[in-house]
């Protein structure tokens, strides 16, 4: 089985593509110990090739831009290039969506309040010390607590 330790699987590209075929999404949850060893991913990770594209590589670290070509059983071929990602250089994360993602990456460490607040110290962090924000950030958890309710960061089609 492939990837094995969390230090690898999170920045093995064979398994995040693999990941986000299935899955349609990457996030803590593709990065726990079962959904790595699941056999559907394990499965499709063995199909998965990465391949340098030069082009793409003379353009970094400018410009990161990604083609998926999929090869299926019956001979088609699809491919999707993307030219450029939300929260890259191009087109930056707006407040909204870090917010969206904040949410969705804490919600099993932190309660709502607590989120809140953090939120609301670091939208006005010059008007407090940053002591405010520690004393916040000291109560989140760990470990997760609190069920996850946030339906994930969703696939934004920016400007």
């Amino acid at each position: 089985m492939l990837p094995r330790p969390r230090s690898r699987h999170d920045y093995n590209l064979k398994y995040l593509i693999a990941a986000a075929l299935l899955d349609d999404e990457v996030g803590p949850a593709q990065l726990e110990p079962e959904r790595v060893q699941a056999a559907d991913a394990q499965a499709l990770l063995r199909k998965v090739v990465v391949r340098p594209d030069a082009a793409f590589s003379a353009q970094y670290p400018h410009a990161l831009n990604t083609r998926v070509t999929i090869r299926c059983k019956d001979g088609r071929t699809l491919t999707k290039e993307h030219v450029g990602f939300e929260g890259g250089l191009e087109n930056p994360l707006t407040w909204e969506r870090t917010v969206e993602k904040f949410h969705w990456l804490s919600e099993p460490y932190a309660d709502e309040a607590l989120r809140d607040q953090i939120i609301d110290l670091v939208s006005t962090l010059d008007e407090h010390p940053i002591e405010d924000l520690m004393q916040r950030l000291a109560k989140v958890n760990p470990e997760p607590l609190y069920p996850a309710k946030h339906p994930g960061f969703s696939n934004h089609k920016g400007p």
